[in-house]
């Protein structure tokens, strides 16, 4: 076992040693993304970082041995960021860098919509537990026949399978769908309270391009109504940004994988029902402290569908300050 995972480490690190994260030679395949033999995804992710910043913690994508990619939100003073997996005993990762710049291209500076690049101090060293993910390449498409997954923020639970949504039925549930935003996951689920509460911000919506190589198509972006993670929702889809990423980063083409559509696109004829997808979350359950990755829960752990958030206590405020109004009135003659 242990020459098993000194060679799988060898051989990773020698097929990931390069500018991005691609062999020298130029003809070959992708080398990010790969899943190596007797390797359990759904436990540990290896292209997965946990950010720290200020006062927050979110989540990452390593993309080459300088860069992670991030949600919008996760890009304000980020200090650290946590590679590989966790020691449960010493409370500390494999490996970590502190973050030396962040490039950001957002659709709203207000709201932080849109992704980040951090940039290490120093590179990553690839391991068999800590390498890259591919990224999706400008040109790909997707329909609603892809198996899709994204990050759930949990230990020992590293991912969730979600169907992915075309875009025309995206429009159903988005009904102002932003062009960088891809739909996924349960439609039946969309109406169920949160259950990580904003701990996966940051994380990667991906499937695998060509059957082989994981790919990030999504980022997980933050949403203050903390849908399930199952659940139908957008996120900020990385083939709008992949051009701005090549860019900034310097990424071999090689590693911007295309995914490619085979026969007929199901959801170009797709129409909307005519009964709306609801917007509100019934029956609210509260979520387990222990689960959410940053100090975001404790806004989540609050009851959004209150008193002061239906409506009721909204409602008869006028009346309430009415009365008010008018006993201050007489007050003043008595």
């Amino acid at each position: 076992m242990a020459l098993y995972k000194l060679l799988s480490g060898v051989t990773v690190m020698i097929l990931l040693t390069s500018n991005g994260c691609h062999a020298d030679d130029p003809g070959s395949h992708p080398s990010c993304g790969q899943e190596l033999p007797g390797q359990d995804l759904d436990d540990h992710l290896p292209w997965q970082v946990v950010i720290q910043m200020e006062k927050d913690r979110c989540l990452g994508n390593l993309i080459s041995p300088y860069f992670v990619l991030t949600d919008g939100n996760c890009g304000f003073r980020p200090e650290h960021v946590f590679l590989g997996r966790k020691n449960e005993t010493t409370d500390h990762y494999e490996d970590s860098k502190s973050v030396a710049n962040v490039t950001c291209d957002l659709r709203s500076k207000i709201t932080r919509e849109g992704i980040c690049l951090l940039q290490l101090s120093h590179p990553v060293n690839f391991t068999d537990t800590i390498y890259p993910i591919c990224i999706a390449s400008p040109s790909s498409q997707f329909d609603s026949t892809l198996d899709s997954w994204v990050t759930t923020g949990y230990p020992d639970h590293a991912r969730e399978q979600v169907p992915f949504v075309g875009n025309n039925e995206c429009d159903c549930f988005l009904r102002k769908r932003p062009m960088d935003m891809v739909c996924a996951g349960y439609k039946e689920e969309h109406m169920e309270r949160m259950d990580n509460c904003l701990g996966n911000v940051g994380g990667a919506l991906m499937a695998k391009s060509d059957g082989q190589y994981w790919s990030i198509i999504g980022v997980v972006n933050v949403d203050p109504t903390c849908p399930p993670t199952r659940s139908l929702r957008g996120y900020t889809n990385v083939t709008s940004h992949a051009d701005w990423i090549g860019h900034v980063t310097g990424i071999d083409q090689i590693n911007f994988t295309p995914f490619v559509l085979f026969g007929s696109d199901t959801d170009s004829e797709f129409e909307c029902s005519t009964t709306p997808y609801p917007t509100k979350h019934p029956n609210p359950q509260t979520p387990d402290p222990s689960l959410c990755l940053n100090s975001w829960s404790d806004d989540c752990r609050e009851d959004f569908e209150s008193v002061f958030a239906n409506g009721v206590a909204m409602q008869s405020s006028p009346f309430i300050l009415l009365c008010i109004l008018v006993l201050s009135f007489y007050s003043m003659n008595w």
